[in-house]
C-alpha cells in the first residue's frame, strides 16, 4: 500500500508539471496589452481582487507552492471559484510559469466555491517543477485580469 501511495503522490507532481503546447508559448499567460492590473503587494491585495493574501509558501518538500487567501469582498472574488478559472503564478526571477495541478478523478488542487464566504481562508496549490520557486523567492499571483506582484515566498 505504500509504494500505491507513493506513486500517487508522484502522479500529482508529474500531472501538476506539464505544460501545454499553448501555455509554453505564453508562459506569461495570454498576450493581451494593456488589459492586466497590476498591483504591489504593498498595497491592499483586498482592493484587487476581493481578497488578501494570507502566505505564500513551499510545501511537499519544495515540490509544490501553497497559497492560502482570505476573501474580504465576496462579490470581487467570486470569479476564483469558477472552474474555467486558472490562476497561475510566475517566478519574478525567471519567468517559469506554475500552474494548479488536475487530475482527472479528483479535479484541479484549489477550493472552488461559487459563493465565497466572507472571512473565509481558501488554498490553492502550484506545481513547482524543478523545485526553482524557493523560500525567498518573489513571484507574482495572475488571476485572470489581475496581477499581483512581488509576493515573497516563505
Amino acid at each position: 500500500m505504500k509504494h500505491v501511495l507513493g506513486w500517487g503522490l508522484m502522479g500529482w507532481l508529474l500531472v501538476g508539471s506539464v505544460v501545454s503546447a499553448d501555455e509554453a508559448a505564453h508562459p506569461h499567460g495570454p498576450a493581451v496589452a494593456g488589459h492586466e492590473k497590476t498591483a504591489s503587494v504593498t498595497s491592499a491585495s483586498s482592493e484587487v481582487a476581493g481578497i488578501h493574501i494570507e502566505h505564500i509558501r513551499v510545501s511537499a518538500q519544495g515540490r509544490m507552492i501553497d497559497l492560502r487567501y482570505r476573501v474580504t469582498d465576496a462579490k470581487k472574488s467570486a470569479f476564483m471559484g469558477e472552474k474555467e478559472f486558472k490562476p497561475y503564478l510566475i517566478d519574478q526571477a525567471t519567468g517559469l510559469k506554475l500552474v494548479v495541478p488536475n487530475s482527472p478523478k479528483v479535479g484541479p488542487l484549489r477550493q472552488l466555491s461559487k459563493d465565497p464566504d466572507k472571512g473565509k481562508i481558501y488554498f490553492s496549490m502550484f506545481s513547482n517543477p524543478g523545485m526553482v520557486v524557493k523560500s525567498g523567492s518573489k513571484v507574482a499571483l495572475v488571476l485572470g485580469e489581475y496581477k499581483i506582484e512581488n509576493l515573497v515566498v516563505e
